[in-house]
C-alpha cells in the first residue's frame, strides 16, 4: 500500500513539474503577485501591521486554496477526461491510495511554494514571523485538507478539464478578493461582510494572520471551526457520493 503511494505520488509530481504553465502559476506567478504588491505598498500600514506581515498569511492561504483548486480539481477532470482514470482503474491500484497519493503530492508542492515565498518576504522585505512553527504547521495542514477537499469535489461534479477550469476560475476571482487575503473585509458594507463570512478562506486567513502576527496557540475562533467544519464535512459528502473514474 505504501509503496504503490509513493510510486503515484512522485508519478505526479514529475506530471506537474513537467507542465511549465503549472510552475509558471503555482511558483513564479505567486512570488510576482507578493513582489509586486510588497513593493507598491512598501512602507504602508494596514489596521497598524507593516503591509508586507498583513498579506503573508493571506499569500499563503491563497496559495493552498490556488493549487487545490487547479492542480487537483482540473487535473484530476483532464485524468477523467481522457480515459487516465479509466485504465488506473483496471490496475490493482486502490482509489483510496490514488486519493492519497495526490493529497500527498499536493501538501509537497503546497510547503515547497510557501516556503519559498517565505524566503522572498524574509530576504528583500524584512517579514516578521512571530509565530509558533509547530503551530502555524498544523493550522497549514488543516487549511490544506479542506481545500484538496475541496478541490476533489471540483472533481467529482465536472466532466472535462475546461469544465473545472472555468469552476475553478470562477471560486478563485469569487473569493480571493473577499477574503480579507491582501485588505480588510471592514472596507465592505456590514450584510457584504456577513456573505464572505460563510466562505471558507477568510477562516483560513484569520487564524494564519493571528499566528503571524501574536503567536497565539489557539488560532481559531469558534465561528472559524464552524465554518471549515461545515464545508470539509460538505466536500468530502459530495467527493465520495459523486466522484467516478471516468
Amino acid at each position: 500500500m505504501i509503496s504503490s503511494i509513493i510510486i503515484q505520488a512522485s508519478a505526479e509530481l514529475k506530471i506537474y513539474f513537467r507542465d511549465k504553465v503549472q510552475v509558471f502559476f503555482g511558483f513564479f506567478f505567486p512570488v510576482f503577485i507578493l513582489i509586486l504588491f510588497a513593493s507598491i505598498f512598501s512602507g504602508t500600514k494596514v489596521e497598524g501591521i507593516p503591509y508586507i506581515d498583513y498579506i503573508m498569511p493571506g499569500m499563503f492561504a491563497v496559495t493552498i486554496m490556488t493549487t487545490s483548486f487547479f492542480t487537483v480539481g482540473a487535473t484530476i477532470a483532464s485524468y477523467k477526461e481522457n480515459l487516465i482514470m479509466k485504465k488506473l482503474r483496471a490496475t490493482p491500484m486502490k482509489l483510496s491510495n490514488f486519493l492519497l497519493a495526490v493529497v500527498f503530492s499536493r501538501v509537497f508542492l503546497l510547503v515547497l511554494q510557501t516556503s519559498i515565498m517565505w524566503m522572498v518576504a524574509a530576504l528583500f522585505f524584512e517579514a516578521d514571523f512571530r509565530g509558533n512553527v509547530i503551530v502555524f504547521a498544523y493550522t497549514f495542514i488543516l487549511s490544506s485538507i479542506l481545500f484538496l477537499t475541496l478541490g476533489f469535489t471540483i472533481a467529482s461534479l465536472v466532466k472535462t478539464f475546461n469544465a473545472a477550469i472555468a469552476v475553478a476560475n470562477f471560486l478563485y476571482l469569487g473569493l480571493v478578493f473577499v477574503s480579507a487575503a491582501f485588505f480588510p473585509i471592514t472596507r465592505f458594507p456590514l450584510t457584504v461582510q456577513h456573505i464572505i463570512r460563510a466562505f471558507p478562506l477568510i477562516h483560513i486567513v484569520e487564524p494564519l494572520r493571528k499566528i503571524w502576527l501574536d503567536g497565539t496557540w489557539m488560532p481559531f475562533s469558534a465561528l472559524n471551526l464552524i465554518i471549515i467544519f461545515i464545508w470539509l464535512v460538505a466536500g468530502f459528502a459530495i467527493s465520495v457520493l459523486k466522484f467516478k473514474w471516468e
